[in-house]
């Protein structure tokens, strides 16, 4: 498993629509959208991971500009 940093998130945007947005790009296994402005997503493997950071980084998710790179361990 494979975890994402994801930035510019918006503080109430639920779980759900985290999840459902980066499904689309492969399995998630689990999501934290922490209030701050950046929540985490692990995805299942690393292709699910390349194909996120670049379908998803500069997107837009419940109106906010997202950024998506992989976390640091």
């Amino acid at each position: 498993m494979t975890k994402l940093f994801v930035y510019g998130v918006n503080r109430e945007t639920p779980n759900d629509l985290l999840e459902e947005t980066f499904n689309k790009c492969g399995e998630v296994t689990d999501v934290f959208n922490t209030g701050k402005g950046f929540a985490f997503v692990t995805m299942s493997d690393q292709a699910g991971v390349d194909s996120a950071i670049d379908e998803l980084h500069g997107s837009e998710i419940d109106g906010q500009e997202i950024k998506v790179e992989q976390a640091k361990a």
